[in-house]
């Protein structure tokens, strides 16, 4: 029956074209998605602490967003996402702890989606191809393959880039992969990825200069943070040209930083100016609020009030912040938890290939989370990506598959219960 589940997966991760149409949001997984959950409960204790968790973690939201004034309906809605994706995560630990080869599975479902997405982009450049229900007024002017916009796609790839990248493979291979993730989120227009690759490329290469230099990741880290401010101001107004938009590195990354840090608010359309307007406006109203947080969907509600409204925009767009702002100090415990892994990597004298993909995945996370709105938290190919980032690796080189790391399949059995056995 293991096949059922990993279909199940797969479905999830083509969940944008699998609806009946366009206009219709539900689609198999979500439909699916309450008897998969109540079937985890039934068979593990395990998954019944991880529902119990995210219960705890609903009903706070609830009460500071409804002290807050959230219609309750979209704290709801928003809930709903949020139990969608904690669920098809808890299958995919779940099929961690009842199949040894799960993490091979889910590394070959990887492979097969970023083929796809590459054969059917190559597809719509050449003869325009649309799924019925991925199109939209813009759909013909970007590749989406079997992802409602090119951004889902993007951070999809980003993904599947982070693994490439801390893979064994070749490196013939890697440099493919890396063209063809560029020529595509270039025709796309998708700069958020392609900071984001950049960035890991940045992380990767600092984290093989500090093992060659036998020093921690943290001291190289702290470097490179001071480091950064002064090439900012080195390049000062530099201009940087991605796709069709062009930047100076002050409008890029110093001028929003100082309105951040001063609740000044552009009060100008477009993609920087109103994401750093989100973003004000949103800590201000966490201010009002006590800091205890906005509630689910509290930050998309903010930004419809008449004196919060954006130009061009109407949520945060930013993933990380709003889970941050919408729970306030329940997204700080949630974080500190997730931390944890990461924390380790950076003490690391020699930090295995598991704990680099980790260090180069968390250092493209901000730009990562700019690059959808809500379409983030249902993208499940992307989370599928971020599962196996976050997943220990094995050390131990295998026949890895075509542009995927090599993972050693999970044992559910402690190693010194190995140890004993064999005595």
């Amino acid at each position: 029956m293991l096949w059922v589940w990993y279909g199940l997966v797969l479905v999830a991760t083509w969940n944008a074209v699998l609806r009946p149409s366009a206009n219709i949001p539900i689609t198999p997984y979500y439909l699916l998605m309450p008897f998969v959950g109540a079937l985890m409960v039934s068979r593990s204790a395990w998954a019944s602490r991880w529902f119990l968790w995210l219960a705890l973690f609903g009903v706070y939201g609830l009460v500071v967003g409804t002290c807050y004034g959230v219609p309750v309906s979209m704290q709801a809605a928003q809930l709903l996402k949020y139990a969608q994706l904690t669920t098809f995560l808890g299958l995919l630990v779940w099929l961690g702890r009842i199949d040894p080869g799960s993490r091979h599975r889910l590394q070959r479902i990887v492979l097969a989606l970023t083929a796809t997405a590459f054969v059917i982009a190559s597809i719509q450049q050449l003869t325009g191809l649309e799924f019925p229900t991925v199109v939209n007024e813009e759909s013909s002017l970007w590749l989406n393959t079997f992802f409602f916009t090119p951004n889902d796609l993007a951070l999809f790839l980003c993904g599947a880039f982070c693994l490439v990248l801390c893979s064994d493979n070749a490196l013939w291979k890697k440099t493919l992969f890396f063209l063809a993730f560029i020529a595509l989120n270039l025709r796309n227009d998708a700069k958020a990825a392609i900071l984001a690759s950049l960035l890991m490329i940045g992380m990767f290469a600092l984290l093989l200069a500090c093992r060659s230099l036998n020093i921690r990741p943290l001291i190289g880290l702290l470097t490179l943070v001071v480091l950064m401010p002064l090439s900012v101001v080195a390049m000062n107004d530099t201009i940087v040209k991605i796709g069709e938009t062009e930047f100076d590195f002050i409008q890029l990354f110093q001028d929003p930083l100082n309105r951040l840090a001063n609740l000044e608010p552009y009060d100008l359309g477009g993609s920087i100016f109103d994401r750093t307007d989100a973003l004000i406006h949103s800590i201000e109203a966490l201010k009002s609020n006590h800091w205890l947080g906005l509630g689910p969907a509290g930050s998309v509600h903010t930004l419809s009030l008449p004196n919060f409204e954006l130009l061009t925009a109407k949520s945060l767009h930013n993933a990380i912040a709003e889970v941050l702002i919408e729970f306030g100090p329940a997204a700080l415990m949630l974080a500190f938890i997730l931390l944890r892994p990461y924390a380790q990597a950076l003490l690391s004298k020699r930090p295995t290939p598991h704990q680099m993909g980790l260090m180069c995945f968390v250092a493209a996370a901000p730009l990562l989370s700019v690059s959808q709105s809500s379409g983030y938290i249902s993208n499940y190919a992307f989370w599928l990506t971020a599962y196996l980032i976050w997943s220990p690796w094995s050390d131990r080189k295998t026949s890895a598959p075509f542009m995927l790391p090599t993972i050693a399949p999970y044992s559910p059995i402690p190693v010194d219960s190995r140890a004993r056995a064999i005595h």
